[in-house]
């Protein structure tokens, strides 16, 4: 069996005594594991491709399937809020067995300076309504030839800026590294909530019109965030 494990080295949401234990029971078990320090790096350069596997274990679902709509929702499992005995019991390894040396995890190099914040679109909840497109100041998102919102520029994002998924009225925006709930990936507990226009003192439609002037703003990085 193939694994694929996120470490989240950047903003440690993955807690790595918990990560070395499930993955040392996995590779006793003879499953085939595979470490990468931060999957949404992962997710940015490889336009929501990865290599392929039977399981990732890494934050929570949600943002998982948003970053790879691909991979069976039924194989991921979130090692940020579950415990390492659950994780443990449905990947079906005894934890606290000899420990199996392996590949360690690749650190970023010296080149790799950005750091992957930014967003993604949970399909089963957006509306394309352009909430964002319009909010976002620095060319984040775009709309495609049928109107789809896409994350287009994702090195643009502002770090640990996560304006545009508090505005939007369906809870549709998800920031993997984020510490709020929902935003950060977790299930909903509603439909949606009243946008920024109602419910933040009219700050959607103050940015509205600011974008109206057609202001130039340089990107702060290339598209390409490799």
């Amino acid at each position: 069996m193939r694994l694929l494990f996120c470490a989240c080295r950047l903003y440690h949401h993955i807690d790595p005594d918990a990560l070395d234990a499930l993955t040392a029971a996995c590779r006793a078990q003879g499953y085939e594991v595979t470490i990468v320090p931060d999957l949404c790096r992962l997710a940015a350069k490889r336009g929501q491709q990865h290599d392929s596997c039977d399981w990732i274990v890494a934050c929570h679902p949600r943002a998982i399937r948003a970053m790879f709509p691909d991979h069976p929702a039924d194989r991921i499992i979130n090692l940020r809020t579950g415990s390492v005995a659950e994780a443990a019991e449905t990947l079906g390894v005894t934890l606290g067995q000899e420990t199996v040396t392996g590949a360690p995890v690749k650190e970023p190099t010296d080149q790799e300076t950005w750091i992957p914040w930014f967003p993604v679109i949970d399909r089963e909840r957006c509306i394309n309504c352009g909430k964002c497109v319009d909010f976002c100041m620095f060319g984040v998102y775009t709309k495609d030839s049928s109107g789809q919102v896409q994350v287009t520029s994702p090195a643009n994002c502002k770090t640990d800026c996560p304006a545009c998924a508090r505005m939007c009225p369906r809870q549709a925006i998800i920031f993997p590294k984020a510490k709020e709930e929902p935003i950060n990936g977790a299930e909903p507990t509603t439909t949606g909530r009243p946008a920024a226009d109602d419910a933040g003192g009219g700050l959607l439609a103050r940015l509205r019109s600011r974008n109206a002037a057609k202001r130039s703003v340089p990107p702060l990085f290339k598209d390409d965030p490799s």
